[in-house]
């Protein structure tokens, strides 16, 4: 906190944009002694994933209240916050997540077995129980070799879900890869992406399955229908296990859809989900709120933005 504290005032930075619990518990009350011009939190995911930090959302209510604007990464996200942790509404900008765009996206995979990932980590809500379950299902039906599930991420679950994949005899067809530093390389060598949660803020694994060119099977929570809604994957309702093998047998036999929703979805992450467009309307929103105050922040070339 102190290293913080000399940290900011050294920078002296015109923007203190606060991402994750810690930072911003900590860092927003510095930068408001401190006067930066603008001081901003980041709201990823909704309040009921908070699990055993649920108690502590008076503390999500005091932050918000000092900083000056609530990036929030969905309309789900936004309302969540107004309405279950008490966000004041005029400081909500609902700004999504930007991602890389490739320049050009990797060529789907022929083979004859199809491969799909599962970017996540092994959390409860994230609901691979009901993945496991509705791949077991979807092996049955299209039969022995024909689908393999990598799932790419580590968490407490991890022990529980492979006990599952061995008493429902997958241990040959789904691989638990961890923490890997080669997500893109993971999407790319897919046929489609699996997001089976059950509470979600604004998933960036689905929009970086959207950027490489790869439909998403994802489940209908929080802010995933605003990413799917017009197009680029197929949603199915959560905890739902029978759909979601509906849905990943319908999408393993036809090359075509798969090509086609692909299409669409790098379509819609090139027009709303790049970088640049995203840091665009951020900083207007800071400029925004700074002009509010009196101050002027530009944000040109060599000139500081900070935290």
């Amino acid at each position: 906190m102190f290293h913080g504290l000399r940290w900011l005032r050294r920078v002296r930075p015109d923007v203190a944009y606060c991402f994750m619990w810690w930072s911003y518990v900590l860092f927003v009350p510095i930068a408001k002694l401190l006067r930066v011009p603008v001081v901003a939190t980041c709201r990823q995911s909704l309040s009921d994933t908070e699990g055993a930090r649920r108690w502590l959302r008076w503390l999500h209510l005091l932050v918000d209240r000092l900083a000056d604007v609530v990036v929030c990464v969905s309309e789900a996200a936004g309302e969540d916050a107004v309405r279950n942790v008490g966000t004041p509404a005029r400081k909500v900008a609902v700004i999504p997540n930007g991602v890389v765009l490739p320049p050009v996206p990797p060529a789907a995979p022929n083979r004859s077995s199809v491969r799909i990932a599962c970017i996540a980590n092994l959390h409860p809500y994230k609901g691979h129980a009901v993945l496991l379950d509705a791949f077991a299902a979807s092996r049955e039906r299209l039969g022995p070799g024909r689908l393999h599930l990598d799932l790419v991420g580590s968490g407490v679950e991890g022990p529980r879900l492979e006990r599952q994949a061995e008493r429902l005899g997958l241990d040959g067809d789904v691989s638990f890869l961890g923490t890997v530093d080669d997500v893109e390389e993971r999407i790319g060598a897919s046929a489609f992406t699996v997001l089976p949660s059950i509470s979600e803020g604004n998933p960036l694994s689905v929009m970086e399955s959207m950027a490489l060119g790869r439909p998403v099977v994802a489940t209908e929570v929080g802010g995933v229908p605003e990413l799917l809604g017009d197009g680029g994957g197929v949603m199915v309702p959560a905890s739902d296990a029978g759909a979601l093998a509906d849905a990943i047998c319908d999408l393993a036999d036809d090359p075509g859809r798969r090509a086609e929703l692909g299409a669409q979805a790098r379509a819609i992450a090139e027009r709303r989900f790049s970088i640049e467009a995203i840091a665009d309307r951020t900083l207007a929103r800071f400029r925004r709120v700074a002009a509010a105050k009196g101050r002027r922040i530009p944000f040109g070339e060599g000139e500081r933005i900070g935290a």
